[in-house]
């Protein structure tokens, strides 16, 4: 028996993250404030703490314990990149279905891959925020991720359009179009019980590529929301400032890599081993999925055309 183990590990990896996010303040030893501890146990011992029994993965400049750190940011970095992908997905498939029926928003959906596609998305998205008035700005957090939201809708989409027009060359959804099926009975009854399988399997790969783009961004100290905090100067006279992250997610222990990984390499490791682990799980989901609907599929358009009209045959209600 051919066993699916991309599916299965796919699956317990991101059951494990599901638990994390919803149980993980719970969770023993995790300090759910992330209390900044500026000595421990004594005046000479301060931060940053080496890994030990009080400290799993050790601390952070601040005295912050990682573990607790980096399970707290599990729901903020998972729920922000599965935001990202869910609404992007969402426009994705009216966006693509229309471009798949409609010359005038084919034209469009192409316009708008040939604007966004010329530049990689990571050099993009690093260019929007940087201009002032993002980094200033106190909805920094909505720009960047509708910034993100409109470069991979059109991609998206793009995926969509071409999964839908494989279905279009069937006989049976000719037949489907003969009898006067419209848009909505054509999406419902043909293209959903048919893409749904990779439509699904593009959603979990999605995911696991914005993750990447997290990270990518954290290296170059570029979060989605930051603000400007004072770390010291004069009294009465002028202040340092810098920007630091305000969301508690795994990239923040990226942006010190080149100087944490001397003195402290359990801060920026540990957060790229959290980020690693998630993104294999998301990646092994989506080709565990691909693999279960291929290993579908049957081969032949004669057999593929039987296929569909089985698939079909199931969405549709009973007379």
């Amino acid at each position: 028996m051919n066993r699916n183990w991309s599916l299965w590990l796919g699956t317990l990896g991101c059951f494990i993250f599901l638990i994390i996010i919803f149980l993980g303040p719970n969770f023993p030893g995790v300090d759910a404030q992330l209390k900044q501890n500026f000595y421990w146990k004594d005046l000479f011992n301060i931060p940053i703490f080496s890994p030990d029994a009080d400290f799993p993965f050790g601390s952070d400049r601040k005295g912050v314990d990682m573990y607790s750190a980096l399970i707290m940011g599990t729901r903020y970095t998972l729920l922000t990149v599965l935001s990202i992908s869910i609404i992007a997905f969402s426009l994705a498939l009216v966006l693509g279905a229309g471009a798949a029926h409609n010359r005038g928003i084919h034209w469009l959906l192409k316009a708008w891959n040939g604007v966004f596609s010329r530049i990689p998305l990571l050099f993009f998205v690093i260019f929007f925020a940087t201009i002032p008035f993002f980094i200033f700005s106190p909805h920094r957090f909505y720009y960047l991720v509708g910034a993100i939201i409109v470069i991979e809708t059109g991609k998206l989409a793009e995926f969509v359009r071409k999964s839908i027009l494989i279905i279009q060359t069937t006989d049976y959804f000719q037949s489907g179009v003969v009898m006067g099926t419209g848009f909505w009975g054509l999406f419902k009854w043909y293209y959903w019980p048919n893409c749904f399988s990779q439509w699904l399997s593009h959603f979990f790969s999605h995911v696991g590529s914005i993750l990447f783009l997290l990270g990518q961004l954290g290296i170059f100290n570029i979060f989605l929301a930051q603000a400007m905090i004072p770390i010291g100067g004069v009294p009465g006279g002028l202040a340092t400032y810098e920007f630091q992250n305000t969301l508690p997610n795994w990239a923040t222990y990226l942006s010190n890599f080149y100087f944490d990984i001397d003195p402290a390499p359990w801060i920026p490791l540990s957060a790229a081993a959290f980020i690693t682990a998630a993104m294999l799980s998301f990646h092994a989901l989506s080709d565990g999925i691909r693999r279960h609907y291929v290993n579908q599929l049957p081969k032949g358009q004669p057999k593929l055309n039987a296929f569909i009209e089985k698939q079909a045959q199931k969405w549709r209600k009973p007379a």
